[in-house]
Formats: C-alpha cells, sequence, structure tokens
C-alpha cells in the first residue's frame, strides 16, 4: 500500500542515539491485520465509530482506516496526561464527547500507546455515560510491565518493553512523529 520507507537500523536526534525497535514494513503489516480483525469482528451490518486519540495515534488511525475494508466513522478526541516523557497522574479530556454520536453504537477506540492505563481508564468511564453498545481498545502498542489500570486493549500490534519511543506518531516533546519507523532511545 505504501512506498518503500526509509527506516535505517539507527538516527541521531538532538545529540542523542536511537535504535530502531520496529520496522516501517512490520508496523505496516500488523496495521494491516488488525484491521482486518477488526473489520471480521465488526460483521458486514456493523458502521463503528473509530476513535482515534490524538496526537499520538493519528498516523495510526489513518493507516488503520485505510486498511479497513468497510464502513466507519472517524471521529477524534484529544487527551492529556504527560509532560516530556513522565505521566503527570491528571488526565484530561479535550474538548470533549457528543453523546449522540456514540449511543448504541460499536466504539473502537484507537490509541497510539497504553502505557499505565491511566488514560484509558478515565476514557472508558467517561464513555460507557454514553451508552455505546460496545467498547474496545485497539492499541498500536502496549507495555504489559507499566500498566497499573484494569484495562483490557482488544487490539494490540505490539508488545513493548517499558522504554520511551518516538516515530509513527509518537513523539518527543512534538518533535519526531514523520519518523516513519519505531525508535528507542540507546
Amino acid at each position: 500500500m505504501f512506498r518503500e520507507l526509509n527506516d535505517p537500523l539507527q538516527i541521531t536526534l538532538n545529540g542523542q542515539i536511537f535504535k530502531r525497535l520496529i520496522s516501517a514494513a512490520e508496523i505496516e503489516e500488523k496495521v494491516a491485520a488488525m484491521a482486518a480483525q477488526i473489520r471480521a469482528d465488526m460483521g458486514n451490518a456493523e458502521v463503528p465509530v473509530l476513535l482515534c486519540i490524538l496526537n499520538g495515534a493519528f498516523v495510526f488511525a489513518a493507516d488503520l482506516v485505510r486498511y479497513y475494508e468497510g464502513l466507519c466513522e472517524l471521529q477524534f478526541l484529544r487527551l492529556s496526561s504527560y509532560c516530556g516523557t513522565d505521566s503527570t497522574g491528571k488526565v484530561t479530556i479535550y474538548p470533549g464527547l457528543d453523546a449522540e454520536k456514540f449511543r448504541g453504537r460499536r466504539v473502537v477506540i484507537v490509541e497510539d500507546i497504553v502505557d499505565t492505563g491511566l488514560s484509558m481508564n478515565r476514557l472508558l468511564r467517561e464513555l460507557r455515560q454514553y451508552e455505546p453498545r460496545t467498547i474496545d481498545v485497539a492499541a498500536l502498542f502496549t507495555k504489559p510491565a507499566r500498566l497499573c489500570h484494569d484495562v483490557k486493549v482488544s487490539y494490540s500490534c505490539f508488545e513493548i518493553p517499558d522504554a520511551f519511543i518516538v516515530g509513527y506518531g509518537l513523539d518527543y516533546d512534538g518533535l519526531y512523529r514523520n519518523l516513519p519507523a519505531i525508535y528507542v532511545k540507546e
């Protein structure tokens, strides 16, 4: 689907060395498989609402929707709980949710990474108030070692170790989202 991408084994960002953890080709393969699985689970009659969590999941959501072979609605929501590389412990939801978009519908939250589960736990509580028929979480990455909230991730492309990653939509202080692969600081 995509042109051949240049994703070197190692890059230098602001004088720091980052090594490639996951290639662009591996990401593409996993996202395509996830889209097919979600489509199969939804069935032909369902038009799910895919709720993309900004900013980090925008690249993942765009690719997931392109691979999804059926009708779907795409909505966007911004959550904030990080300052630099650390969670603040407080989750803010911007600008808010429209109840009528979710009531009685199948909702798939499209998230870049489920780390501690704090943000996802808060969002799930909020979404349940709007009475969707089902809520599933589709995460590009999960970090099982850091999970401290009871969050069920229905679809996950990769389980990764407790490391800070950049690329494919994930950033460091707003930078490096445009890298086609995933890199980890050495």
